[in-house]
This record gives C-alpha cells, structure tokens and sequence, in this order.
C-alpha cells in the first residue's frame, strides 16, 4: 500500500492583512503551477518568466532604496516614488517561477511598498491627524517605527528573489 506524503507548505503569517488578499495571492500561487514539476530537471525559462523576474527584481530594489531615503531622510520625498507595475503585470508569470515560501515574501514586500505610498507611515499627530508639520510642508514626515517593519518586508522580498536573480543572470539568453 502506498502512503501520500503530506504536502509540507511554510507556516503564512497574516497581521494586518486581509484574509481575502492572502486567500487571492496563495489562490494565483497554486493556479499558476504546474500539475507536476520535476525538481531534479534545470528549469529552463521562457523570454516572458526571464523578462517578469527582471522587472520585478529591479522594480523591488528601487523599492528598497526609496523606502531607505524616506528613513534616512524621515520623511517622504515627491522625486523618489514607488511603483508596483512590473509586479502587477509580471505577478502570474513569477508564480510559475517562484517557491510559495519565495512567493509569501514577495507578495509581503509588494504589500508593504503599497502601504508606504498609501502614507500608511506617515507621522501623525495624538490625535490622528497628520501634524502640523507635516501639513505645511509637500513632503509628509516618516513615522520610523511604522516604516521600519515595512522596509524589513522589503528587503526579505529582495532576499527571496536573489536567487532567481542570480540564475536567470546565468541562464544563456
């Protein structure tokens, strides 16, 4: 008698997300896959999945630095923004290429870049309304204990997708 292994998925942590959005993204993880991959064949990759893992390592590194100048700077600059559209138009072709751990980090990083262009780390006053300061002046404060975590997001997306990097950098064209 045969017995199924069980299918080992990395533990998903969900604070301050939506259950609908993580059920969307594992659903386009899980829909985009193969119904059979082989782990021990070289992946060989289209021009689409090679192109989709470029723009969006390349879109999340920029992410990555702007979200470092808005800390060092504590505030948000207008010349420096972040954009989420090679993730938005590559994220179905980067499903087939990326683990669902990989995935989860991805997705957290895109969703933290979101939540900072949203001025969800955007300093307020106590009474929840955005100071003074920040009010007068075109660039809004940063709140660097709400931009910390979020900067972290990033950069474990940045970290899971190096080796995808790495590898299509190797990949003959």
């Amino acid at each position: 008698m045969r017995v199924r292994s069980k299918l080992s998925l990395p533990p998903i942590t969900v604070t301050g997300r939506d259950r609908k959005d993580v059920v969307t993204s594992l659903s386009l993880w899980f829909a985009a896959r193969p119904k059979a991959e082989v782990d021990d064949a070289p992946r060989n990759r289209t021009a689409e999945s090679r192109a989709a893992l470029r723009f969006v390592c390349l879109e999340l590194l920029q992410a990555r630095t702007v979200a470092r100048i808005y800390l060092e700077r504590r505030q948000r600059s207008s010349d420096n923004q972040l954009s989420i559209d090679a993730w938005q138009a590559h994220r179905g072709a980067l499903a087939l290429e990326l683990s669902l751990s990989d995935w989860t980090s991805v997705v957290s990083a895109y969703d933290a870049v979101s939540s900072i262009s949203s001025g969800a780390c955007d300093a307020h006053s106590a009474g929840g309304a955005p100071s003074v300061l920040s009010a007068s002046v075109s660039s809004p404060r940063i709140n660097v204990e709400l931009l910390t975590p979020r900067l972290e997001a990033i950069e474990r997306g940045c970290m899971a997708l190096a080796p995808y990097a790495l590898d299509i950098m190797r990949d003959p064209v």
